[in-house]
C-alpha cells in the first residue's frame, strides 16, 4: 500500500469525524449569573435564587396570589411562580402525562387572556433530573414573550412564567431562556 493511498483513507475516515463533532447538537442555551443567597416562595415550599440585577417582590402586598414574584431591576422582565390547584381526583385523572396535560390546558387560557398566540408549543424537557414542560406565547400587538413553564413537586403544581416586554423594550428570546434555565437550576423544594 502507498503512502498516498495511507492517507487518502485516513483523511476519508478523518475528515467525515471531524465535520460530525463541529456540528455536534444544538447550542447549550448561555449561563447567566445567580446572586448566592436563596430565597423562600410565599408558601415556604419552594426556594430559588435571583438572576444577577433581578429583586424579589414576592412579599410585596401585589405579589398576594403569587408563590413568587421577581422584577428585573428595570421593570422590562418578571418571572411569576403560582399554584396550580388540584384535589386527588384531578391528580389521579391527569395521570402519568400530567404536565403535558395541565399545559395544554393552561396555554389556551393564556393565550385568549392575554391576546396571544402560540410560538412554541407545549414541550417536556428536563433539568436537574426533574420534569418540566414549557409553552412560549407572543402577544399582539405589544410583542410581549411569554413563556411558561409546569412542574410538579409532589406536593404541589405551580406556572412558572419567564415575561419580558417586546424585544427594544425587554430582553431577547435567548435571554429570557438563559434566565428560565439559571432560575430552574437554582429551584429547591
Amino acid at each position: 500500500m502507498s503512502v498516498a493511498s495511507v492517507w487518502r483513507t485516513l483523511l476519508c475516515f478523518t475528515v467525515p469525524v471531524i465535520l460530525l463533532a463541529a456540528c455536534g447538537g444544538p447550542a447549550e442555551v448561555a449561563r447567566i449569573p445567580l446572586q448566592p443567597a436563596y430565597h423562600s416562595s410565599r408558601d415556604g415550599d419552594l426556594h430559588y435564587r435571583l438572576p444577577v440585577g433581578w429583586f424579589d417582590a414576592t412579599s410585596d402586598s401585589q405579589a398576594t396570589r403569587h408563590a413568587v414574584w421577581v422584577l428585573r431591576n428595570d421593570y422590562g422582565a418578571s418571572i411569576t411562580v403560582e399554584e396550580i390547584n388540584l384535589d386527588a381526583s384531578a391528580r389521579m385523572e391527569l395521570g402519568e402525562q400530567k404536565l403535558l396535560q395541565l399545559a395544554q390546558l393552561t396555554m389556551p387560557l393564556l393565550a385568549n387572556d392575554r391576546s396571544a398566540a402560540v410560538q412554541e408549543a407545549p414541550v417536556l424537557f428536563s433539568v436537574r433530573e426533574r420534569e418540566y414542560c414549557v409553552f412560549e406565547l407572543v402577544t399582539f400587538p405589544s410583542d410581549d414573550i411569554l413563556r411558561v413553564v409546569v412542574f410538579d413537586t409532589g406536593q404541589r403544581t405551580y406556572t412558572a412564567t419567564f415575561y419580558t416586554k417586546g424585544e427594544g423594550d425587554g430582553m431577547s428570546r435567548e435571554e429570557l431562556r438563559a434566565v428560565q434555565e439559571g432560575f430552574l437550576r437554582s429551584l429547591r423544594w
